[in-house]
């Protein structure tokens, strides 16, 4: 299992990114289900804010990247 840290960027630069880290099987998987993962870490992010996807989307969190993160 990979560790994979989400970030989402507000393109308008007035807030800062928000992250979580989510476990992915494999690298294979990250990379073919993209869309899958960047969706799940929104979710994630959503419910520990209270947020909605018209929240995310009114505070500017369009833009996402995903770095895997050093085994341990």
């Amino acid at each position: 299992m990979l560790k994979v840290q989400i970030t989402y960027f507000c393109t308008n630069g007035k807030y800062k990114p928000v992250s979580t880290v989510v476990s992915v099987p494999s690298t294979y998987d990250l990379y073919k289900r993209k869309e899958y993962w960047y969706e799940r870490a929104k979710k994630n992010i959503m419910a520990k804010r209270y947020w909605t996807d018209k929240d995310m989307e009114n505070f500017g969190y369009t833009e996402v990247n995903a770095r895997i993160l050093p085994s341990t």
